[in-house]
């Protein structure tokens, strides 16, 4: 499987869990009603972050196995350079390396951080290519970082 198919498995499955949006008061108000709930009945619910995502409390061990698993499937994949090269390239481009020249947000995004990367010569090497792969096809025409 590779990165983007997982991704995509990773998002369908999200997709399933049962939360709903709201973005106001009376949104709220229909949320809680398709719950099964009082609109004071906050004490039986969770926000996902600032999304506007709202959830049953009773809903959050399977969400938390759900996330838990997938970091775990990523880590193991990871372990392979094809796919440890695609989800460098993506997540170094998904999180704008070329302006930022930093690595942690993409670490991050794929459950890592650099000593892990560091401690794995598989790790190394994926993420150095899709660091040179980045500067190979940088749209403003560099050929290596501003703080080199």
């Amino acid at each position: 499987m590779t990165y983007l198919e997982m991704k995509k498995q990773h998002h369908a499955e999200f997709e399933t869990f049962p939360m709903l949006f709201a973005f106001g008061d009376e949104q709220f108000k229909r949320v809680m009603t398709k719950l099964g709930l009082k609109p004071d009945e906050l004490d039986k619910i969770y926000l996902f972050g600032d999304s506007g995502g709202i959830y049953l409390r009773k809903d959050a061990p399977v969400l938390h196995e759900m996330f838990a698993r997938q970091e775990a499937e990523i880590k193991a994949a990871m372990n392979d350079y094809t796919f440890a090269l695609e989800a460098f390239g993506r997540e170094l481009t998904n999180h704008e390396y070329l302006m930022t020249e930093e690595p942690e947000e993409t670490l991050e995004a794929l459950y890592l951080d650099m000593e892990t990367v560091a401690a794995s010569k598989t790790l190394t090497k994926a993420l150095k290519e899709a660091v040179r792969l980045q500067w190979k096809h940088d749209p403003f025409g560099r050929k290596e970082p501003r703080y080199a």
